[in-house]
């Protein structure tokens, strides 16, 4: 019990020194999964398993113009992020997805630079902070 008090602390020092460059409301996510180390490593592990692909059909969507696979990918990815407690994210996300759900087809491609700008650097960022991570 003593190394998870240790590594949530920890956790939360990080966020508190890093929050004006951190994409991920450490503290938030924390609170979120009830300080459970097991289910914030499951969480970061399906994330870092997904994202990436999801980001590469986001992508492919954007550059077909294909509202319905923008709407659907964003709708999908909004909600990793929100898990996460990735808000910029996540509010990216979400303007994708309203874009696809009104064809707004002119945006997609400011909405995805917007995306991949507020999530840049973060795999980096849960991959470091991932309890596996850790010594």
């Amino acid at each position: 019990m003593g190394d998870i008090r240790h590594h949530i602390a920890t956790e939360i020092s990080d966020a508190s020194t890093t929050h004006a460059t951190a994409k991920v409301n450490w503290p938030e996510l924390l609170e979120r999964v009830d300080h459970d180390s097991e289910l914030l490593n499951d969480l970061t592990e399906i994330f870092l398993t997904d994202f990436p692909q999801r980001v590469q059909s986001l992508r492919h969507a954007v550059g077909q113009a294909d509202s319905k696979q923008v709407m659907s990918v964003s709708h999908n990815l909004k909600g990793m992020l929100a898990t996460l407690s990735a808000t910029g994210a996540s509010a990216a996300a979400a303007h994708l997805e309203q874009l696809g759900r009104h064809e707004q087809t002119a945006g997609f491609s400011e909405g995805l630079a917007k995306f991949e700008t507020e999530t840049a650097g973060l795999v980096a960022e849960i991959s470091s902070h991932s309890p596996k991570a850790q010594p």
